[in-house]
């Protein structure tokens, strides 16, 4: 089930407010997780899943001046998966998969020593998977100043800066100052930054 919130403000003919939110939930019984292999063949693993994502975004546009205006935009998106109760597929004789095993102990772990050991058969836990986003927050900013500085043609200024965190939750966007100070190291988190400013001219030839 999802809900959607879009409400826009203009105070004046030059200045625009706009924001939305987005919170969506999934909870799925039975979703395929992945296919392991080992000296007894094939294992197609499956899970219950349940889903939670949150998006709030806030835009602003506004002219300064008859040939200068200024476009903000901000987003802070959170996605948080939990994967449980974990159970493999059994093909019967006749090639169907419809017996489950339940998978209790002896898969799953999130101990580095165990995971590293060549005597242990253990991997990862996938509520740690980084590369399955399980706990990831990103809150990016742009902003893009323009000048007209000639009749059909303009100069761009457009500065990007991004953070995200993946593999921790934070709760709620009242945890936002957290997660902008957040800079630790821990095992199966990384936490990503990137700033880019970007310049164009366009020009426009009058015949």
């Amino acid at each position: 089930k999802g809900q959607f919130i879009d409400l826009t403000y203009r105070p004046n003919a030059y200045l625009t407010f706009s924001g939305s939110y987005d919170k969506y939930k999934l909870v799925k019984q039975y979703k395929w997780l992945e296919e392991l292999e080992d000296d007894n063949g094939k294992h197609y693993i499956f899970s219950d899943f349940n889903k939670e994502l949150n998006i709030f975004s806030l835009r602003t546009s506004g002219n300064i001046g008859r040939n200068l205006s200024i476009q903000l935009y901000s987003e802070v998106f959170q996605n948080y998966d939990v994967y449980s109760n974990y159970s493999e597929y059994i093909e019967d004789s006749l090639g169907y998969f419809n017996t489950t095993n339940f998978i209790k102990k002896g898969l799953y772990t999130i101990d580095e020593n165990e995971i590293q050991s060549d005597a242990s058969h253990l991997i990862l836990d996938p509520n740690y998977y980084l590369s399955l986003y399980p706990r990831y927050t990103s809150l990016i900013i742009n902003g893009i100043l323009k000048w007209n500085y000639m009749h059909g043609s303009n100069i761009y200024i457009v500065y990007t800066t991004r953070k995200a965190v993946n593999g921790k939750k934070f709760n709620n966007y009242s945890d936002l100052y957290n997660f902008i100070t957040y800079n630790e190291k821990y095992s199966w988190v990384e936490v990503l930054r990137d700033q880019t400013i970007m310049f164009k001219i366009d020009y426009w030839f009058e015949k």
